[in-house]
């Protein structure tokens, strides 16, 4: 089963180092700029988790601790690991058309455990993208 979740990297690489060389017989030149090999921050957009449509699917699927593992460990099926520094959580956190309540709460503290990431490094927009009466506050 595919998760929903994406990643997004906003790569901000200060230049360390620069030189021109110049080709003596033909005059041309050209500048090499040399960056660090890990960008200075690095941003993890996730969106939509719903993370009750997916532990109700069959079989179970913990689509947020899946991805987060994969941030750390590397993929499943021969992805690789990605160092991030804060992780922005956006979008719908259940799924459904009703607000969430306590055990969606709670799949999202199990979830934030078992994966062995530090929750205080992610940070939530929540909106229900469903429309209709039911999901207005």
């Amino acid at each position: 089963m595919k998760s929903n979740l994406f990643r997004l990297t906003i790569l901000i690489l200060p230049v360390v180092a620069s030189s021109t060389l110049t080709n003596s017989s033909t005059g041309e030149q050209a500048t090499f700029v040399t960056a660090p090999e890990r960008p200075a921050f690095t941003l993890w957009a996730l969106g939509d988790p719903h993370l009750q449509t997916d532990l109700d699917s069959d079989p179970p699927y913990r689509s947020l601790e899946a991805a987060i593992k994969d941030s750390r460990l590397g993929g499943d099926q021969g992805g690789e690991s990605f160092k991030w520094d804060i992780s922005i959580i956006t979008g719908d956190y259940t799924g459904r058309l009703q607000c969430p309540g306590d055990r969606d709460g709670q799949d999202l503290i199990d979830q934030f455990d078992q994966s062995g990431a530090d929750p205080n490094y992610f940070y939530g927009s929540i909106k229900s993208m469903q429309g209709g009466a039911v999901s207005r506050l």
